[in-house]
Order: structure tokens, then sequence, then C-alpha cells
């Protein structure tokens, strides 16, 4: 401070104090630190594969029925047992009455049989092998081992 003079005001100064700001500047570079190479190998083996295979059979057989239907009885039809469906066959003779000469009866069955077939069935195992920056040969890295 100024010392104080007696009967005079104090001359007045304007003080000047800097504002300084600092401000980070952030760049990013690329940097190799290393290599990679990757190898893949295809193995191949062959399995023998079985494979279900279904079918169906149909079986026709011929009944010999030879009975006359009875007066005013409905003319017989398409009928099923079980599996086997039963068509039956007419004739009509000059008596007029119906005659039931046989019937055709269809099976139907399914069968099952397995095929065994040979089939070539592949796998891939990568390999990793990295290599430092300054090219001094491969580096003992973690995840070397192989990938399947």
């Amino acid at each position: 401070m100024f010392p104080k003079r007696p009967g005079r005001p104090l001359p007045r100064t304007t003080l000047v104090i800097p504002v300084i700001e600092e401000q980070a500047v952030i760049n990013r570079e690329v940097v190799e630190s290393g290599r990679v190479r990757l190898s893949k190998t295809v193995h191949e083996r062959e399995e023998m594969l079985e494979i279900p295979l279904q079918h169906e059979e149909v079986l026709v057989e011929r009944v010999p029925v030879n009975q006359f239907v009875a007066d005013g009885a409905p003319t017989p039809g398409l009928r099923y047992d079980g599996d086997t469906t039963i068509i039956p066959v007419l004739r009509e003779v000059v008596v007029t009455r119906l005659l039931v000469v046989e019937e055709i009866r269809v099976t139907k069955r399914t069968q099952t049989t397995t095929l065994t077939q040979p089939i070539m069935l592949r796998h891939e195992e990568i390999h990793v092998a990295r290599n430092s920056a300054d090219g001094a040969g491969p580096a003992a890295a973690p995840g070397t081992a192989p990938i399947q």
C-alpha cells in the first residue's frame, strides 16, 4: 500500500490482473503394437448315418362272397374294418336280385426300415499366432490355442 500523506488524496491506480485459462488438446494416433496371423485347417471324417425310412404297402385281396342281397335291403356300400377298406362288387342277375359276387379288401400297412449311408462331416480349427510390433517373432499371448 501507499503511505498516507496528510491532506492529500491517494492517487488512483489501476491494478491489472491477468486471467489465465489452460486448455487440453487430445489427439489420437494409431500405433501398431503387433500383428496377428490366423490360419484355418479343415478336417474331414466319414461317419455312417442311419436314416429311418417309411413306406406304405397296400395289400389287395379278392374274397368270393356269392350271396344275394335280401329283398328290400339297402345296397351294400363301401365300409371299413379297422385298417381295411371293403368295397363290394355287385352284379345284377336276371331274377333282379342283387348278388354280391366278391369283396375287394384293401389294407394299408406302414413299414419302417433303416438305411445306413456314409456321409462326410467337416469341422474347422483356427490357429492364432501373434507377432510383436518390433518384428521379434511370435509373442506368447493368451488365446493362441486352437479355436474349434
